[in-house]
């Protein structure tokens, strides 16, 4: 960025502060873009690089403004209230109707954020499935991952999961520990339902 638009960048410290910035400020905008246009190749062409599953890795490119108005009219017909310059986490759930659907439609995870219409007639909200009851009957949320009944170094088969469901065990929010692997020595996260106690902490640092 020129000196200008770097000297005015350096006074803002928060994203919802530079987002207004760039709203009234052309150039800001403009030469941001630009500068972080050379880092987001970078790590596109590195990430492109990896593969896994014989599969390489792909990037996708962020939305644009214009798709971002489109997909706020839709929250709008679920929570009228909404302002799309106030959306951060902390204002969002302030709004109720907004919560309330995402507690009754969506599945939200530290990778995923999954929406399922309802079928009932009485939704103002969802439109009828215009597929047959049997099979919207038969869609689910995607799983949460679960480890192997039969091998616990290995992911249980994403067709076991689907159609009995998991317990939704690993997810972030579950994390209660950490530990490192004796045999390839990367970090390995310990899950569980509820918080440990200060006797179970111990314990399971005594066991490790």
């Amino acid at each position: 960025m020129s000196d200008e638009m770097e000297k005015l960048f350096s006074k803002y410290n928060k994203l919802e502060e530079i987002q207004k910035a760039t709203k009234t400020n052309l150039q800001l905008k403009i030469e941001l873009k630009d500068s972080i246009a050379a880092i987001q190749e970078l790590l596109n062409n590195r990430t492109e690089r990896l593969i896994l599953n014989e599969n390489k890795f792909t990037c996708k490119s962020p939305v644009i403004s214009d798709e971002i108005e489109v997909f706020f009219k839709v929250m709008l017909a679920i929570n009228t209230t909404l302002r799309i310059d106030k959306i951060t986490q902390i204002i969002l759930r302030k709004h109720e109707e907004l919560q309330d659907f995402i507690k009754t439609y969506c599945q939200l995870r530290t990778y995923s954020f999954q929406i399922k219409k309802c079928d009932e007639s009485s939704c103002n909200i969802c439109k009828p499935p215009r597929t047959s009851f049997s099979v919207f009957q038969s869609l689910h949320f995607l799983s949460d991952p679960m480890s192997s009944a039969n091998n616990s170094e290995h992911y249980a088969e994403f067709n076991m999961l689907y159609e009995h469901g998991s317990s939704s065990l690993y997810t972030n929010t579950k994390v209660r520990d950490f530990m490192e692997c004796t045999e390839c020595h990367k970090f390995q996260c310990i899950f569980s339902e509820k918080q440990l106690t200060k006797q179970q902490t111990t314990d399971f640092h005594l066991a490790i």
